[in-house]
């Protein structure tokens, strides 16, 4: 592996670190591999060290973490979840935008955060904790599975008879359970007021 192979990995590095946030990665300019450690890896290329033994020199000395390199540009759809404003904040890692899984964004716009499925906002969480849900004339199942993965655990979307609901569990027996049709733009903090356990379709 030449050194100014080396060089453009570390490079490299810091721009993935940048990009997500790592705090462990790309502590160490370029410039610097030439001075830094023992032995240097310029010393250490001109003896013919192969790429595994230069990676983990790098990683032990903080140019880089193996967690950071390696992880992927997007979540696992099954993997990504938010169940609060502090969840959605902590996705963003400072951003005002990331891509979170297949054609779905967070994005923030001032201190609101919303989730954007193929360009629509269907999911807005705000500071205090409210959560407002739009279809956006999209009753999809990916939509409902989207709003599912990033609105409270005692909430849930879905269909019946080609009607949308929200329920809402405040207890595990199925009798505790409260719905209420879906209403575009509805808050889900106030939606279930005045709706007792076991009801159906209020409203």
């Amino acid at each position: 592996m030449r050194f100014d192979r080396v060089v453009d990995f570390v490079a490299k590095c810091r721009r993935m670190a940048s990009r997500n946030g790592c705090v462990d990665c790309g502590r160490v300019l370029p410039q610097g591999l030439f001075l830094l450690g023992s032995p240097s890896l310029s010393r250490m290329t001109r003896v013919g060290a192969g790429v595994p033994t230069l990676k983990k020199a790098m990683r032990e000395r903080g140019w880089y973490c193996k967690t950071c390199m390696n992880r992927k540009k997007t979540m696992n759809v099954r993997d990504f979840e938010i169940r609060s404003y502090e969840d959605a904040v902590a996705l963003l890692r400072g951003k005002t935008e990331r891509r979170v899984c297949n054609n779905t964004f967070l994005r923030k716009y001032g201190s609101l955060i919303y989730v954007v499925l193929h360009g629509h906002d269907i999911v807005e969480w705000e500071p205090s904790g409210r959560v407002f849900l739009y279809s956006r004339r999209y009753r999809t199942v990916t939509t409902k599975d989207r709003m599912n993965q990033c609105i409270p655990r005692e909430y849930r979307v879905f269909q019946e008879k080609n009607v949308w609901f929200v329920s809402r569990w405040s207890g595990v027996p199925r009798l505790d359970a409260r719905r209420v049709p879906f209403v575009e733009g509805m808050n889900l903090m106030t939606a279930f007021e005045g709706v007792v356990p076991g009801s159906q379709d209020q409203g």
